[in-house]
């Protein structure tokens, strides 16, 4: 019968599995982080995209005359919007409300409400709203003003 040397070299299988344990954890645990990135970055892109759709509108609201039926309002406010299921509708410049954000289909709601402020000036506020991957409704704001002159 042969001894066993007491030094033998190599790896016994509890030892193997043991390491194996400890690499799947610490792997797992970057998947975690990796997927939270991921998260992270589209809810990102999606703030992006409404924060650029708000200029846009801006843009465009600016680019029409004073008596355009698009930014007509009245001492309390008239809200007008923009429906991404309506394509009859005359986009006058404004940016569509469906957006493509990594190869889907995100819906945007695009408002806003105009408050006559004297006979020359406007005072128009945009909102951009939004549901985002964490089903959380979420909106982009700004206030422009339109002068007659301008």
């Amino acid at each position: 019968m042969v001894a066993a040397a007491g030094n033998s070299k190599g790896f016994s299988l509890v030892e193997l599995m043991i390491a194996l344990v400890i690499l799947l954890i610490s792997l797992l645990g970057l998947l975690a982080v990796l997927t939270n990135c991921i998260s992270a970055n589209l809810c990102d892109e999606l703030r992006n995209t409404a924060v650029t759709l708000t200029g846009q509108t801006a843009e465009a609201i600016h680019g029409l005359p004073i008596s355009d039926s698009d930014i007509q309002g009245d001492t309390k406010g008239l809200i007008h919007t923009r429906d991404g299921e309506d394509t009859n509708q005359d986009l006058k410049g404004f940016p569509k409300p469906n957006q493509e954000i990594r190869n889907f289909q995100q819906r945007y709601t695009i408002s806003w409400n105009v408050i006559d402020r004297d006979e020359n000036l406007k005072e128009i506020l945009i909102s951009v709203t939004y549901i985002n991957p964490h089903g959380e409704n979420l909106s982009h704001r700004a206030a422009i003003y339109k002068h007659r002159t301008l």
